[in-house]
């Protein structure tokens, strides 16, 4: 099987290492925790990789008196960095991505008037 880390479309690490696959989620104690891995709170999701960015221009038309035009860029290439697998073994959804952790591009426009 071929384990994805950064796709949530299937389990993110190999969860036949755990009890879950002899015995299903819906029969296992909630507290049943001996048969994991004592590294198993180490599990991280991949790191945010984005850039955010931003351009202005000031125009004088007094001497302490400015308007300011600014445009800002936040995730400008749109890249998407999925959330940490679900780590509860009794869940149905242990070992699956379930959310994304950084927000998808957004733009942003600004005008202000210092005077």
């Amino acid at each position: 099987m071929n384990y994805q880390s950064n796709q949530p479309n299937g389990p993110a690490f190999n969860i036949a290492q755990f009890n879950t696959v002899s015995t299903p989620v819906t029969q296992q104690l909630a507290d049943n925790i001996q048969t994991l891995d004592l590294q198993f709170n180490n599990l991280r999701r991949n790191h945010t990789s984005e850039i955010d960015t931003s351009l202005d221009k000031n125009f004088k038309f007094a001497e302490r008196k400015y308007v300011q035009i600014r445009f800002e860029a936040f995730n400008l290439q749109n890249r998407v960095t999925f959330g940490a697998p679900n780590t509860t073994p009794t869940s149905t959804a242990f070992g699956t991505i379930g959310s994304q952790a950084n927000t998808p591009r957004r733009l942003e426009t600004a005008i202000r008037l210092v005077w």
